[in-house]
């Protein structure tokens, strides 16, 4: 007995009649596997560009308020919500409808609802901490 003999053996009843269906179709499916594929990767490369455009907005907004200020001795503590996020500006700055998680499966439309649910304040703050720290700034932790 070979090894797809066993396997059929431990799947029951409905384990031969799947991989038939499959076998049958293993073209259209694996075609629409592929799109999947294709359809998450480019949601994941839209959500990271959205990212990359909210945080070059903060990072905008941090050179301003240095170069208002004089200069800068000791880090200045900021947060977040120091700074106005256009997240419509962010959002038409993707052309791609759909934007998903690198941790998920699931694909959502793209909207300001569903990119403040995908796109953490933490992981705006890390994109731009760096950053933010090479110009004296010193971000402030939730309490």
């Amino acid at each position: 007995m070979g090894i797809f003999e066993w396997v059929k053996s431990q799947t029951g009843v409905w384990g031969p009649a799947l991989l038939d269906i499959y076998f049958r179709n293993a073209g259209w499916v694996n075609t629409l596997l592929v799109a999947y594929g294709l359809l998450l990767l480019l949601s994941w490369q839209n959500l990271a560009r959205i990212g990359d455009a909210l945080a070059g907005q903060i990072l905008e907004q941090a050179g301003r308020k240095i170069k208002a200020s004089s200069k800068i001795k000791k880090p200045k503590s900021i947060r977040l919500s120091d700074f106005n996020l256009s997240w419509e500006e962010a959002i038409s700055a993707s052309r791609f409808p759909f934007v998903a998680k690198q941790t998920g499966i699931l694909i959502h439309r793209v909207n300001s609802e569903n990119i403040r649910a995908l796109i953490s304040e933490r992981e705006l703050i890390q994109r731009c901490a760096r950053r933010l720290g090479e110009m004296g700034f010193r971000l402030e932790r939730k309490k």
